[in-house]
């Protein structure tokens, strides 16, 4: 028999300024004792640091190839996010390691939402993050249903942001666990401010299955929360409230925000198999 009862969620939940090096997402994927708290660290010792990407479950956005010339480009020095212009061949603009302005630097051929360890290995239009990340402007560069243009760049002060850049969070399929490197899960998390909106991210993935005790999604396998049940806390499998194919007979319980409001990525209202 279904449940009816609504499970209340701490999502994750998206600051101003997405910070640097030792700086946290607040918040956390579960009910639990304690918060699921994501850091975010850039690759290479990066002074400059950002936030989260993933490819997408449905296709992932193209990165922009550069132009051989500055000449006619709408940007200066050249244009961050694709199709890039200003930089020469095998070149990307971007930001490099240690910098606080764009600039051409030689590019990979890494693609948005794969693993990196080294700025030189993304390919233009993204920023190597532990994953090559989509360079934005508007969320109709990010890669839907569940990227969005929010993340900015720390300079490496206390709360400063580097203007004019920002970073597509990640977009990856909840239920399905889609769009993610291998180890890590796919999770949802709330803007702070403003519109209040979801997106999905990747983050570090356990191997807790289902009602195994938690208390943070990082402890569950993939596709899993964790979750208060009113009994205990433990790993439940996400699923979508109106197809309930995941749970294999069981019931989907909608999950809500700390607002009773439903938890709602790219159309799917998201739930959790009891």
């Amino acid at each position: 028999m279904r449940s009816r009862l609504l499970f209340t969620i701490s999502v994750v939940a998206l600051g101003a300024a997405a910070c640097a090096t030792g700086s946290t997402f607040v918040g956390g994927g579960g009910t639990g004792s304690g918060a699921d708290t994501t850091t975010v660290t850039t690759s290479s010792s990066m002074s400059t640091s950002t936030g989260m990407t993933t490819s997408s479950s449905t296709g992932s956005s193209t990165t922009g190839s550069s132009t051989s010339t500055s000449g006619g480009c709408s940007e200066s020095p050249c244009k961050l996010t694709g199709p890039q212009c200003g930089c020469g061949a095998g070149m990307a603009c971007t930001i490099a390691p240690g910098a606080k302005v764009r600039s051409c630097q030689t590019s990979g051929s890494t693609q948005q939402g794969q693993a990196c360890s080294a700025p030189t290995q993304c390919a233009p239009g993204t920023l190597c993050v532990g994953i090559c990340t989509l360079f934005c402007s508007t969320d109709a560069d990010c890669a839907s249903a569940g990227g969005i243009c929010a993340l900015q760049l720390s300079d490496g002060t206390a709360m400063g942001s580097i203007p004019n850049v920002k970073l597509c969070t990640g977009n990856c399929n909840v239920v399905s666990g889609t769009g993610c490197p291998t180890g890590t899960g796919c999770d949802f998390g709330q803007e702070q401010t403003g519109a209040m909106r979801n997106f999905t991210f990747c983050e570090t993935a356990g191997t807790g299955a289902k009602n195994s005790p938690c208390t943070s999604n990082a402890q569950c396998q993939p596709t899993f929360a964790c979750i208060n049940n009113g009994t205990a806390t433990v790993c439940l499998k996400y699923c979508n409230v109106a197809n309930v194919s995941a749970c294999g007979g069981l019931g989907c319980t909608p999950l809500q925000d700390a607002n009773m409001m439903p938890i709602i990525v790219g159309g799917t209202q998201l739930g959790v198999c009891t």
